[in-house]
């Protein structure tokens, strides 16, 4: 059934989609405490959140895992794809998906301090990407700080990055690097970072 959700079964498809086995696994590294939605059901559920949701594929991974979701997309026309997306798999047995886009500038999250369980994101990269004028470094730095300050105490995000990026993390403490080859030209470094 996961293979129904790879990028190409969607109804938006964007080229730059994670593959959603990758997806889960990197929620799975965002877990702090053993969440388990069948051992939760009477419990609110953790919300997750992706600061560069592109097509909601983060956000449809972690739907399927029980998370209440919030993406962010700046772009109209790919934040109205992920809606397609998020609202074909509401309608595909997910009914008790909660999940929620806001279309803004992940420069400044409009989110009170310390309320986020887990944030795991994909920035874009490449050719493709609009970046609002900004150098991906610049928007990776801004954005990252706006995530400590929305993340819970404790809490964990999960990054991934081109390895030729370079970032400071500051406040994050960083407890692992994965590496994954994409193509000839591309590595990204996972990263799982705690607050």
């Amino acid at each position: 059934q996961i293979m129904n959700r790879t990028p190409s079964n969607r109804s938006y498809f964007h080229s730059g989609s994670m593959n959603p086995i990758l997806i889960r696994a990197m929620i799975n590294l965002g877990l702090k405490n053993s969440y388990s939605p069948t051992k939760n059901i009477l419990s609110e559920k953790p919300l997750l959140l992706d600061p560069f949701m592109g097509a909601g594929g983060i956000l449809m991974e972690a739907g399927t895992m029980g998370y209440t979701t919030l993406g962010i997309e700046l772009g109209y026309w790919m934040s109205r794809g992920a809606r397609m997306n998020l609202t074909d798999l509401s309608f595909s047995g997910y009914e008790s998906f909660f999940w929620t886009i806001l279309r803004c500038d992940s420069n400044k999250i409009p989110i009170k301090s310390n309320s986020i369980d887990v944030i795991v994101t994909d920035p874009p990269y490449g050719h493709s990407t609009m970046l609002g004028g900004q150098k991906l470094e610049d928007l990776l730095s801004n954005v990252l700080s706006e995530c400590y300050r929305v993340l819970k105490i404790g809490s964990r995000m999960v990054i991934s990055i081109p390895s030729q990026i370079i970032v400071e993390f500051n406040d994050f403490r960083i407890l692992e690097r994965i590496f994954d080859k994409v193509h000839g030209s591309l590595t990204r470094i996972i990263y799982l970072l705690e607050k």
